[in-house]
């Protein structure tokens, strides 16, 4: 029989075992005897072993050695800046240490996690929504740097979502196909950033196994900052002994040294600020074409300097639609457009306090103040055309009135009838049936003042208070509640003379949202 590479290196282990065996018979057995005895069967479990390591840790262990080999190890020196004397090694970022857990984690069944991180959204049995919260949570996360830890509790709707020590709720589970946008005011926390980035890993090791591939970063998080981008590369990390890589990219460094480093490296996660992002796509250092994650955190300082039309760019550059997620910390209407462009369905609003601002996100406040009837109904027609007529969006954009009086309420229906518009009436006249084979225009809803608290107000679109006789209460109830599945919300509001004594509350409310207050309404 021919003598093979295999059996070659068979050889040294073969004479080990031969020389155990021949000194276990020849001598007593006694310490030396027992330690070559635990060495044989270490060596033969090692080898039974490694002929049955599944492929997923193959894949780890191919990918590990590649990397100890240099393949992949250009590329971490360009993730920071550029060595000093301070720091020759560029090791400053690896001084945080992660405390793990005494405890062991409770493990997710398969059916609830490949359920969550399909981002399905089905509500659970009545025995599992029925049983105490404690039976209900999880814990998923081990290497925070708090002492509790973090844990996935089940909500009323049947929703998992992520609950900190202090059981203040931080990311609600993603509904099949639903954007998420976070309007608390802040960019993303440090157990936000670890929620996203394990339920992507966990998303990459489910379609690794179902033999998928990826050409492009799974995750593309865009920061304003180089120090944003250590922060969120420091929680990435560990997640590198797991085969994940992630590249931070960001104008600390050169970008020809990350180019280079670029060629060289498959980043499974990229942290990058737009314009340094921008460069590298231009120059087609790297393609994102695939990502199938987007995080965008910070609008405030990204909807400055540019950086609006550089984020559009780069979502231009992504194929497809990939799953969003955009933490707002900005309430000026001059970031609305820019979250319009990256939230092209219906998202999923999330907010961690109940302040006016964080409600009304992305929400225009438009305050008209008109000198006479007719222009007011004339204002009113021209809105409602745009909104049923406007071609950037797939369907109508669903509308309410809100009248005071009720002979008003009656003109403003006739003139509308007049239109050839359909007009329903009432709180529940949301439900709004197929109108595509009618000869009539798309219906109108209409409520009263007094209709407000018992309306549907999330489903609307577009909100207009023909006559300003609300009080301001009433107001922020509707601002606060309308458009809660959109991003394209806006309430019009008409003011004359006779509604001066609210004009102060109202400037007040638009000022503190960050909106544009009209010349006209501050005269009155």
């Amino acid at each position: 029989m021919p003598l093979t590479y295999k059996k070659v290196r068979e050889i040294p282990a073969l004479l080990a075992d031969l020389c155990d065996s021949l000194s276990l018979s020849a001598m007593a057995k006694g310490d030396d005897a027992l330690r070559r005895k635990r060495n044989k069967a270490n060596r033969k479990k090692e080898r039974d072993s490694s002929a049955k390591v599944s492929s997923r840790v193959a894949a780890i262990i191919a990918s590990k050695k590649r990397r100890k080999s240099g393949k992949r190890r250009m590329c971490e020196g360009m993730c920071f800046s550029l060595p000093t004397p301070e720091d020759p090694f560029n090791n400053r970022h690896d001084k945080k240490n992660f405390k793990r857990k005494g405890h062991k984690n409770k493990i997710p069944s398969k059916e609830d996690e490949e359920d969550f991180v399909e981002g399905k959204g089905a509500a659970l049995g009545n025995e599992k929504q029925s049983s105490n919260l404690e039976n209900d949570i999880v814990k998923v996360v081990d290497f925070m740097d708090d002492e509790e830890g973090l844990v996935i509790a089940v909500n009323d709707m049947g929703q998992k979502c992520l609950v900190d020590p202090e059981e203040k709720v931080l990311l609600i589970e993603k509904e099949a196909g639903k954007d998420i946008l976070e309007t608390s005011g802040a960019c993303s926390s440090i157990e936000q950033i670890a929620w996203i980035v394990s339920v992507a890993a966990d998303t990459i090791a489910r379609k690794e196994k179902e033999g998928q591939s990826f050409a492009s970063p799974f995750l593309l998080f865009l920061v304003p900052s180089q120090e944003k981008a250590a922060k969120v590369r420091s929680i990435c990390k560990p997640l590198k002994a797991l085969g994940i890589h992630t590249v931070s990219i960001h104008p600390g460094a050169s970008l020809d040294h990350q180019i280079q480093g670029l060629k060289s490296c498959e980043p499974e996660f990229l942290v990058s600020t737009p314009e340094r992002l921008l460069e590298l796509v231009t120059s087609k250092a790297i393609d994102i074409s695939g990502v199938s994650l987007l995080v965008v955190d910070g609008l405030k300082p990204l909807s400055n300097g540019g950086f609006s039309d550089m984020i559009k760019s780069i979502r231009k550059s992504i194929f497809g639609n990939p799953l969003t997620v955009v933490f707002d910390d900005c309430f000026s209407h001059t970031s609305v457009p820019l979250v319009q462009n990256l939230l092209l369905g219906s998202p999923f609003r999330l907010s961690l306090n109940d302040a006016i601002t964080s409600l009304s996100s992305c929400i225009i406040q438009s305050v008209n103040v008109c000198a006479s009837e007719e222009e007011k109904l004339s204002k009113y027609i021209r809105i409602l055309d745009e909104a049923y007529c406007n071609k950037l969006y797939s369907q109508p954009l669903k509308v309410l009135y809100i009248c005071g009086k009720d002979s008003k309420l009656r003109d403003l229906v006739t003139a509308l009838k007049a239109k050839d518009y359909s007009i329903s009436t009432g709180p529940s006249s949301c439900t709004i049936s197929n109108f595509e084979n009618s000869k009539k225009k798309p219906p109108v809803s209409m409520i009263t003042v007094d209709q407000i608290s018992t309306a549907n107000l999330e489903e609307y679109e577009i909100v207009i208070i023909p006559s300003f006789e609300l009080p301001i209460d009433s107001y922020v109830h509707v601002l606060t509640k309308m458009a809660r599945h959109t991003v394209n919300g806006v309430l019009h509001s008409f003011v004359t003379r006779e509604n001066s004594a609210l004009a102060g509350p109202l400037i007040e409310i638009l000022e503190q949202c960050g909106q544009a207050v009209p010349e006209a309404l501050r005269y009155l």
